[in-house]
């Protein structure tokens, strides 16, 4: 499918588009590839795609395969330049959650409202630091 790597919008055809693999699971994948959480909301049929690596809670994750050569139309370069980068399964890539991070990569999180919702490593629910249209504006954090 057609990607934006610079929005992570489907369909747009500039500034860079580059292919991504929908997929369910690891099986849909060229080799080296694994299945994992993009950005993309579920039901827009880019949720899972075909990535170089699977990262855990509060590493950096990208939906992109952009270069530094490329990244000079945008103020942050890449941290992980031509790498593709997705969550594992039950976390979100939220984008531009920090200001040092280029525009399309992100962090991998679980969404709370409480602490009830957050465990493991991440125990506490921070409120109120996403947008969310179904109220999930809080994330699970160490503190």
């Amino acid at each position: 499918m057609p990607w934006d790597d610079l929005s992570g919008r489907i369909g747009v055809l500039e500034p860079f588009q580059r292919c991504a693999r929908p997929c369910q699971a690891d099986s849909d994948c060229e080799a080296g590839e694994l299945c994992a959480i993009s950005s993309a909301p579920e039901g827009s049929g880019a949720h899972r795609l075909c990535m170089d690596r699977r990262v855990s809670v509060d590493r950096l994750c990208s939906n992109t395969r952009a270069v530094a050569r490329e990244a000079v139309l945008v103020d942050t370069p890449p941290q992980a330049p031509g790498v593709r980068i997705g969550c594992e399964e039950g976390l979100e890539c939220v984008l531009n959650i920090r200001e040092d991070l280029h525009v399309d990569e992100g962090a991998c999180v679980v969404r709370c409202l409480s602490d009830a919702e957050c465990g493991g490593s991440t125990p506490y629910c921070n409120p109120n630091l996403l947008p969310a249209a179904d109220g999930r504006t809080g994330v699970c954090s160490e503190a």
